[in-house]
């Protein structure tokens, strides 16, 4: 069941409020959910009837992808918000190895506080995507793409460059899954120019209905 916005995200208490530069963290709940914002936008949403369910439709064509990774599958997510992904595969995937790349402190200590019922351990490297792919010479089946900029453009953040060190580091049949927020059809159009010279195959592209959200799949030849 996907969550309604509107209808199902009124919150009855905060939970957590945390505030790291120009960043608001606040955590709410009401009887079915909890949910991470980030100056007042929702990031993540974690349901108490299943906490491992992904809720929200641009998560949806994430799933069928998991499916196609080899049984000892290494995944990278860039952007750790209230660990929705996080919480999917270690339920369901659990032989797969997961990093996860944030430069929050405050995410990952609201992540441990109130959006990991299970205390699942979680390697996380506070850093940017960009920085830490700079470093590293780790290869990936699957990289998660999931970051937003609450001060501007999120092409602010999907650089180029950005583009460039994600190819490099996914495996050969491995799968790029990006989610971003759009404020314009260039913007897209930008983003798959960043990667129209590398030596990925766009699998999807899909504007969410009813949402920002805009998903683009890629597959390294």
């Amino acid at each position: 069941m996907l969550v309604d916005l509107k209808k199902s995200l009124v919150p009855d208490s905060l939970l957590a409020m945390k505030i790291e530069s120009s960043a608001q963290w606040q955590v709410n709940q009401n009887v079915q959910y909890r949910w991470l914002t980030l100056n007042g936008t929702v990031q993540s949403v974690m349901g108490f009837a299943d906490q491992a369910e992904l809720l929200f439709p641009h998560q949806q064509p994430l799933i069928p992808l998991l499916c196609e990774l080899p049984l000892d599958a290494s995944v990278l997510e860039v952007g750790l918000g209230g660990g929705s992904h996080f919480r999917y595969l270690k339920t369901y995937y659990p032989q797969f190895s997961y990093k996860v790349v944030d430069p929050s402190l405050a995410v990952l200590q609201l992540f441990q506080d109130h959006f990991n019922p299970d205390e699942h351990k979680i390697h996380c490297v506070l850093d940017t995507g960009l920085a830490y792919l700079e470093q590293s010479s780790a290869k990936y089946n699957l990289i998660i793409s999931d970051i937003y900029s609450q001060q501007a453009s999120s092409m602010n953040l999907l650089t180029r460059a950005y583009c460039q060190q994600i190819c490099q580091h996914l495996a050969v049949g491995g799968y790029l899954y990006i989610n971003f927020m759009p404020e314009t059809r260039f913007e897209l159009n930008l983003l798959q120019a960043h990667f129209s010279s590398l030596n990925l195959t766009l699998i999807k592209t899909q504007e969410i209905s009813g949402y920002r959200n805009c998903i683009l799949i890629y597959q390294h030849d």
